[in-house]
């Protein structure tokens, strides 16, 4: 195989490496999602709890995030939310790839060859 060849082996692997991240994406993006409100939920539901029993809204806020199942649950979300932007950044860095791989393509065709 001469190198125009193996390029555009590279471009179809990267290709497919991008589509794979992509889908791993939209996955971690749904898991986000679900997390995120199950969280908000939580939250909610203790700042009512703590609120009814006597708590000034003004001081419910953080006691509501130090309940334990409120904190569990947000710290499931934060995990979620960095793999979603760890998939992105390799989005990033595949596309990236991609348009040298297309460029050195170019370049070669443009070179005859």
């Amino acid at each position: 195989m001469d190198s125009g060849q193996d390029q555009v082996i590279l471009l179809h692997k990267s290709m497919n490496r991008l589509i794979m991240t992509v889908k791993g994406m939209k996955k971690m993006g749904r898991l986000l999602a679900l997390s995120d409100q199950k969280y908000k939920i939580s939250e909610r539901k203790e700042s009512f709890t703590l609120h009814d029993n006597g708590v000034a809204w003004t001081a419910v806020r953080n006691l509501a995030l130090g309940n334990e199942t409120v904190a569990e649950l947000k710290y499931k979300r934060d995990r979620c939310q960095y793999a979603y932007d760890t998939q992105r950044e390799l989005i990033y860095a595949i596309k990236t790839e991609i348009r040298i791989i297309e460029g050195e393509i170019r370049q070669d065709l443009g070179k005859g060859g």
